[in-house]
């Protein structure tokens, strides 16, 4: 029988030497927490998105910007919108108003040719066939129921020393004359004032009035204070408007030598168709009553009235 070799106590105590050292190492790693060092990593995504944060408030701001400018814009358009509403309510109430006054004027303009006919009618209903109607010598004022206007005026020296009176009446006669279709103005030897227009009539308007008054104003012409030449001018180049037709025969004195000659050529080239008024004006250089004389009978002879300044 052999015998057993003893064991080795070295060999042996090596091994657990090593064993606990593992195990110590294993039991190292079990019990170590691992906290690895984010800190750089976490700075920078915390930086990142901080920036992000900054660039969606800059958005914001630029969104309430604009926002801002279209709101203005808009108040703005707005504000011009009701602007341009008022002022087109108003053009239409304007042209409402316009129209109606319009109408208006034609409505009264209707009128007024209704009553002048009816005027006429019934001047000529109240005078029989063939018989010159009278005027009623106690009644006074123009009567204006002519289109047409001859205006015979004395030019001579006398006369002009009362210019501006003399004026100041033709412009009164005009006044109730608002409208008429043509007028004109001759001296008393039958010469117009704007040679231009001699044989036809100037056109009634404000403006003409105001340039024939200007031109009159300074109007030197030869006269010799006999009105017989101005009305034979009048009857004869206006013949065919006689039926409607006023003459205005203006003058402070007649130098002529035959009252009858000029009532009886005034009767053969009128027949009572135009009428012929007087305005007899009272001049420190003519104190004669010739012209009155004169006047008066061709006032009635042709339905014309006779008036004295």
């Amino acid at each position: 029988m052999m015998r057993r070799e003893a064991p080795d106590a070295f060999g042996t105590a090596f091994l657990d030497i090593i064993s606990c050292g593992f195990g110590a190492i294993v039991l190292l790693i079990l019990i170590f927490k691992f906290e690895p060092d984010v800190s750089g990593l976490v700075s920078a995504e915390s930086d990142d998105a901080n920036n992000k944060i900054k660039q969606l408030y800059g958005l914001v701001d630029e969104l309430k910007a604009e926002s801002a400018v279209d709101s203005e814009q808009s108040a703005r358009a707005k504000t011009q919108a009701a602007t341009l509403k008022t002022a087109q309510l108003r053009l239409e109430r304007a042209m409402a108003e316009t129209t109606k006054l319009q109408q208006t004027s034609s409505d009264l303009k209707k009128q007024l040719d209704a009553l002048q006919k009816e005027n006429k009618r019934q001047q000529l209903a109240g005078t029989s066939e063939g018989e010159q109607a009278v005027q009623d010598d106690e009644v006074g004022g123009i009567p204006v129921d002519r289109d047409y206007i001859i205006f015979i005026v004395d030019t001579s020296g006398s006369m002009k020393q009362i210019w501006r009176k003399v004026m100041r009446e033709i412009e009164n006669i005009l006044t109730v004359h608002p409208q008429v279709k043509g007028f004109q103005v001759i001296n008393d030897n039958g010469n117009h004032l704007v040679n231009g227009y001699a044989g036809k009539w100037m056109k009634d308007t404000l403006s003409q009035r105001k340039r024939v008054m200007k031109l009159f104003s300074s109007w030197a012409s030869i006269s010799n204070s006999s009105p017989a030449e101005g009305i034979e001018t009048a009857l004869m180049d206006y013949s065919k408007y006689a039926n409607d037709l006023s003459i205005y025969v203006i003058g402070d004195d007649f130098s002529g030598t035959n009252f009858d000659q000029v009532i009886l050529r005034t009767r053969q080239l009128n027949k009572g168709r135009a009428r012929i008024h007087a305005l007899n004006f009272i001049s420190p250089n003519a104190s004669t009553d010739r012209y009155s004389t004169l006047m008066r009978e061709i006032c009635r002879e042709n339905k014309g009235t006779f008036l004295t300044f």
